[in-house]
């Protein structure tokens, strides 16, 4: 009796080292289920679909659609100025961030890039306070800028793309 425990316990003890040694054979097998491979397979393309959208490049972006998008901006900050010392409205802000960061990728110049920071940050503050003569001002040497900004961008691009 004492023999065959001392078989298994150096099967068991041979057996813990190999397993040591070498990977868990389980953990490299991919999933055998069929739900879980069509739900993989489902989910890659999925998600593929969903996380690479179009993006502008270089070389799609024209002169007539950086000032399109400024002009979209321009009118997020209008709203903005109608709701001066309105208090926060977060539909409208997500919006001007949105259109900021859009017009942000068009422009691709750091410079421009803080100067539609500024533009959509002044709209924000003339939203949230509550005497908003001073941040309408800002906003206004911001727009100036902004303006400026855009159309020195826009005459080196092409006017627009056949």
């Amino acid at each position: 009796m004492a023999d065959g425990m001392q078989d298994t316990a150096k099967r068991l003890s041979r057996a813990q080292r190999s397993d040591a040694a070498s990977p868990d054979p389980a953990a490299e097998r991919p999933a055998t289920s069929p739900v879980a491979a069509t739900d993989r397979s489902h989910g890659d393309a999925h998600a593929s679909a969903v996380s690479a959208p179009h993006r502008t490049t270089m070389l799609d972006i024209t002169a007539d659609r950086l000032q399109q998008q400024h002009a979209y901006l321009e009118d997020g900050i209008a709203h903005a100025m109608r709701r001066a010392g309105a208090g926060p409205d977060l539909v409208l802000e997500r919006r001007l961030m949105g259109q900021a960061r859009l017009l942000q990728a068009m422009l691709s110049d750091r410079s421009a890039a803080q100067a539609v920071a500024d533009v959509a940050e002044a709209a924000r503050r003339v939203m949230d306070t509550a005497e908003p003569e001073a941040p309408l001002q800002m906003l206004a040497i911001a727009r100036e800028n902004l303006a400026r900004t855009v159309r020195r961008h826009a005459m080196g691009l092409p006017r627009r793309t056949h």
